[in-house]
């Protein structure tokens, strides 16, 4: 397995309601980091096996899946699909399909955009930055 180039990977934001089984949506310009976050929640149960001999046991159990995904890059308005088009969803507050990708695979899902910042700094490129929960569960493509 070769070793994927971080320079390669990006966030693809598209419409939707249903994890994308394929990379879709819209490559997002201008991005210096990318980043995608799942987990399934555990739950726990202890029980009394032997009452007599005090022996008790702990099982787990694998609950809830939730995940979440963040961008970072460069405000370019030259480019065509740059960071701005990230606070058209949030503002909008619709449904997304958001992938995670290097351009072959990736992790899908659809769900909100519920951050979205841009700063500047003195002598320093303007930048964006932007977050996604998840809703439903993901798809590996």
């Amino acid at each position: 397995m070769a070793a994927v180039n971080g320079n390669c990977v990006t966030l693809h934001v598209g419409t939707g309601t249903t994890a994308p089984t394929t990379i879709t949506g819209t490559a997002i310009a201008g991005v210096t980091s990318a980043s995608i976050s799942l987990s399934n929640a555990t739950f726990e149960v202890t029980s009394i096996d032997d009452p007599d001999n005090c022996d008790t046991t702990r099982d787990f159990a694998v609950g809830t899946t939730s995940g979440s995904a963040s961008i970072e890059g460069v405000v370019d308005e030259d480019l065509a699909n740059d960071g701005s088009v990230l606070f058209t969803h949030f503002n909008n507050k619709t449904q997304i399909t958001v992938c995670w990708s290097d351009g072959t695979n990736g992790v899908c899902f659809t769900g909100f955009c519920t951050g979205y910042e841009i700063s500047a700094g003195m002598d320093d490129f303007a930048t964006f930055s932007a977050s996604f929960e998840m809703t439903g569960l993901p798809n590996f493509v």
